[in-house]
């Protein structure tokens, strides 16, 4: 049995390795594919800007501009953005030409960098990912 356990636990490190690996390319890529659109430059942290895109406070409603800042405030590393970004994989999002389909396993990833970074909700986020 503690053998058992210990493989177990073996794997699940392996497996979240894995996505953590694919945390970065997924910023990298993403970024890339939205950056043609213009956003100011923040004059607090990307995260900030991205929450007001996301939720229309000065900004025009615009998911499309939140996504790619919360991806550019990831790059800067600041902690709040792997949260927003789990959130947006969680539950896929649409919005006039922007579609991102949901993806549990990328959900999962940016949930756990979150937590690695004592991001608040972030744990919440994985147990839900893991009871699906």
């Amino acid at each position: 049995a503690e053998e058992q356990a210990r493989i177990a636990a073996e794997k699940d490190a392996i497996a979240k390795l894995k996505r953590a690996e694919k945390v970065n390319k997924s910023i990298d890529s993403n970024i890339r594919q939205v950056q043609y659109l213009k956003i100011d430059s923040p004059s607090g942290s990307y995260t900030s800007l991205g929450d007001c895109y996301f939720y229309g406070k000065g900004k025009d409603f615009d998911i499309a501009k939140a996504f790619l800042c919360y991806n550019l405030g990831a790059k800067q590393g600041e902690a709040e953005a792997f949260l927003r970004i789990a959130h947006y994989y969680e539950t896929g999002r649409s919005f006039g030409r922007f579609y991102l389909e949901q993806d549990s396993d990328l959900a999962l990833a940016f949930y756990e960098k979150a937590e690695t970074l004592g991001v608040s909700g972030a744990i919440e986020g994985i147990k839900r990912i893991k009871k699906q």
